[in-house]
């Protein structure tokens, strides 16, 4: 019955020892459990924070929107306080060592 089969290694193991029989079969069990471990994983993570996509309007050809038409929003929230922390050391930054560029700020 196994020697009919395609699979290279299950047609190998037909004449193999125990021992390679039994490292294939373990190793065969420990793929299956890993990929089910981190496809699991994964979709947990999808569970908890899924993508979400927003057209809108529908009534807009989509030939008409210039390319690339898509916005990645952050999720992380803008702390001010060391926004302005990071703008005055810019701009300490820029008096020392002569630069105009931090005038913008």
């Amino acid at each position: 019955m196994l020697d009919i089969l395609s699979l290279r290694s299950v047609h190998l193991s037909v004449n193999a020892s125990l021992t390679f029989r039994i490292f294939w079969v373990a190793s065969f069990c420990l793929g299956g459990f890993l990929a089910s471990y981190f496809i699991s994983a994964l979709w947990d993570k999808w569970e908890s924070s899924p993508v979400y996509v927003s057209v809108d309007t529908t009534s807009y050809p989509i030939y008409n929107i210039p390319f690339p038409a898509v916005s990645i929003c952050s999720v992380n929230k803008l702390q001010e306080d060391r926004l302005d922390k990071a703008i005055e050391k810019i701009k300490e930054d820029s008096d020392v060592y002569g630069l105009d560029g931090a005038q913008n700020f």
